[in-house]
C-alpha cells in the first residue's frame, strides 16, 4: 500500500490535502465541551469598609475572612489585596477537578458565617461573592530586537 503512494507523489498530496481541508472546516463545528477545562477554579470576595484605611481593612476585614475561608475543601491558594479606598479583594484558587458552583457555595457560607465579627459598615454595603471566569493560563509575546519585523 505504501508503494502506492510513493510512487504517485501528485495523488498523496491531493489525499494529504483533502484531508487537511475536511479537518479544518469541521473545527469549528466541534463541541466546546469536548476540550478539557484546565483554568484554575477561582472564586472572589469583595467586601467596602468605607473610610477606612488599608491597614484597617486588613486588620478588621480581609484577615478575618481568610480565616474563615482557610477550611474550605479543594483549596490551592488564596490572595488578598487591602487598598486605601476601604476595598478589601480576596481571590481563592481552587483546583481544576472542583466543581466551581460548589465552590463558590462553600465560600459563601464561610463569609456568612464571619460576618458577625466585621463591623458593620462592611456588614451593610454587603459582601461580594462571585466566581471568575476562565483566565489566560499562558500568554506569548514575540518581539525582534533590531525592529526588522512590522507589527
Amino acid at each position: 500500500m505504501a508503494d502506492f503512494f510513493i510512487k504517485r507523489p501528485v495523488f498523496s498530496i491531493a489525499v494529504a490535502l483533502i484531508i487537511l481541508l475536511i479537518g479544518g472546516i469541521s473545527i469549528p463545528t466541534l463541541p466546546l465541551a469536548q476540550f478539557p477545562d484546565i483554568a484554575p477554579k477561582q472564586v472572589n470576595v469583595t467586601a467596602n469598609f468605607n473610610g477606612a484605611s488599608s491597614a484597617t481593612v486588613e486588620d478588621g476585614v480581609t484577615s478575618i475572612i481568610e480565616r474563615e475561608i482557610n477550611g474550605v475543601q479543594g483549596v490551592r491558594a488564596i490572595s488578598s489585596s487591602s487598598s486605601n479606598d476601604g476595598t478589601s479583594s480576596i481571590s481563592v484558587t481552587f483546583d481544576a477537578s472542583r466543581n466551581q458552583d460548589i465552590a463558590a457555595v462553600d465560600v459563601q457560607n464561610r463569609v456568612s458565617v464571619a460576618e458577625p465579627r466585621l463591623p458593620a459598615d462592611v456588614t451593610r454595603t454587603g459582601i461580594t461573592v462571585a466566581k471568575q471566569s476562565g483566565s489566560l493560563l499562558l500568554g506569548f509575546g514575540l518581539f525582534s530586537e533590531n525592529d526588522e519585523y512590522d507589527s
